[in-house]
């Protein structure tokens, strides 16, 4: 963590970022230009250490694995059942009003305020504003990972890992 860090100051004018199950890597000090991803699904000793300090996540940038029951039934399917993809193979929500119904139903299991969660696509058209860690952001297979490394974004929401 030092070397990246120290790596991160020698080059302030490049974005790094990092994914982390380690509670003392999300909660150190760094570099404005090093971000770091908190990642679900750490030791429990990890998660208290977190939680310790962020309860609800409402500080720590995130990742959170989206269980397949708040959203399987609103993703778009073909006649025999299969999903339905982007031209870039990213899953895709059935209509609007699915994706209305998923971002409701994220807000209620995560506690978010609703008007908080994008669609990749949402995301990728909302001009990045630094340091307010504001937004929560569904990202389907397909899509990229361009939400880990926005200062803006709080949580990445991950419909499959």
């Amino acid at each position: 963590m030092d070397l990246a860090f120290k790596l991160a100051k020698a080059h302030p004018d490049v974005k790094f970022y990092a994914y982390t199950k380690i509670a003392d890597a999300a909660l150190a000090q760094k570099p404005n230009n090093f971000i770091i991803n908190w990642s679900e699904g750490a030791h429990t000793s990890q998660e208290k250490k977190i939680k310790a300090q962020d309860p609800n996540l409402e500080q720590t940038k995130n990742s959170r694995i989206v269980p397949e029951k708040l959203f399987y039934d609103l993703l778009a399917k073909d006649e025999k059942g299969n999903l339905k993809k982007t031209a870039g193979g990213a899953w895709q929500p059935a209509s609007a009003e699915a994706l209305d119904t998923m971002k409701d139903r994220l807000a209620q299991a995560y506690n978010l305020k609703r008007n908080t969660i994008l669609s990749y696509d949402e995301m990728m058209d909302t001009p990045m504003k630094n340091n307010i860690k504001k937004w929560n952001v569904i990202i389907a297979p397909g899509e990229g990972d361009i939400s880990a490394n926005r200062q803006d974004v709080l949580s990445t929401l991950l419909l499959r890992h």
